[in-house]
């Protein structure tokens, strides 16, 4: 794939204790050049991710270290990315660094984006290696969020996610969530301006290294997770009214 001039992507990276898979990340994006810009978002860990990611970005310009302490969870890590983009950066995309998402499907996804630059791109898990109770999981958490916020999107959390930058920023700046609920926070503040999404299918791997955070205490984490939801609904629901829109159609 060749760079476009015209339209600079800026890949945001959170990581949280990624230290067995961010050397074999970083060979993948660095051989691809249709990237301008890596923020790896070092979001307070203390396995040596630090150290790692500062070699990473030695040997490679396009890539640089924000680091956050303490931890802010994946929302607040990206919403501070978000904040922070490099100047010229058009588009800007996210996804974590645990090395799930294929770096292929992510160029594929941003390929299509050069087309319509201005819709909403998103990946939509079509081959799982996660297990079947993650995919249950996940199934029911999307279909909540459908219910909540009238969003036309099969995978809510499918990555990556691609947004015009000025429009990323934007909500970001007035999101609440600290967690994985800015996926669908953000989703809905871009349809509720008109902007449409659409999906691609997208393959998601089976860690090879580490463990999800939220492992060992996912009963608290459903219920911190439909709090939150809750919460978005309530505090964007008076924006919401300004504008009168249809859900988005998804691209199949």
């Amino acid at each position: 794939m060749v760079a476009n001039s015209s339209f600079q992507l800026t890949l945001l990276l959170p990581v949280f204790n990624e230290v067995g898979n961010l050397s074999p990340l970083a060979r993948a994006l660095q051989e691809q050049k249709s990237i301008a810009h890596v923020v790896w978002i070092d979001n307070g860990s203390t396995d040596g991710s630090s150290e790692i990611l500062k070699a990473i970005c030695a040997q490679d310009p396009r890539h640089r270290v924000l680091r956050l302490s303490p931890n802010r969870g994946y929302g607040g890590a990206l919403r501070a990315g978000m904040a922070a983009y490099p100047p010229g950066t058009t588009h800007v995309g996210w996804m974590p660094a645990d090395g799930q998402t294929p770096v292929e499907d992510l160029l594929h996804v941003w390929e299509i984006c050069l087309a319509f630059p201005r819709a909403i791109h998103k990946g939509r898990r079509s081959s799982r290696l996660d297990g079947m109770s993650q995919r249950l999981v996940s199934n029911a958490y999307s279909w909540i969020c459908r219910r909540l916020f009238g969003l036309g999107v099969q995978d809510i959390n499918g990555l990556p996610k691609i947004f015009p930058a000025p429009l990323a920023e934007e909500i970001a700046s007035r999101a609440i969530s600290q967690s994985f609920t800015l996926d669908v926070e953000m989703l809905w503040g871009a349809a509720r301006q008109g902007f449409p999404i659409e999906e691609h299918p997208v393959r998601f791997l089976k860690r090879v290294s580490g463990k999800s955070s939220w492992s060992g205490r996912r009963l608290q984490t459903y219920a911190q997770t439909v709090s939150t939801l809750l919460k978005i609904r309530r505090v964007h629901q008076p924006i919401n009214r300004l504008f009168s829109w249809e859900s988005p159609k998804v691209a199949p």
